[in-house]
């Protein structure tokens, strides 16, 4: 996530004071790609749905995190180096 996407996100959750993509992406969507709101929409969605939080620090990591967790969900992850 770029750093415009996340003030964007971030000044939404500040205004809304949810992580519900369907209450506060009508902020800021249509300032992104469609590739971006995809992606946005999904980690919000995992953000709501964990209840997980983030903020100004930590966002990047929790970014991270769900990122990991999709790649391993879709099975794309790296697969350790076997003996």
């Amino acid at each position: 996530m770029n750093r415009t996407v996340a003030t964007l996100v971030l000044n939404a959750v500040r205004t809304f004071g949810t992580y519900d993509p369907d209450e506060i992406m009508c902020l800021f969507e249509e300032s992104l790609t469609l590739r971006e709101a995809r992606d946005v929409h999904a980690f919000l969605a995992w953000v709501h749905g964990t209840r997980r939080q983030f903020g100004t620090g930590n966002i990047g990591s929790v970014w991270n995190e769900w990122k990991k967790t999709v790649t391993e969900a879709r099975g794309t992850a790296p697969r350790p180096k076997g003996p």
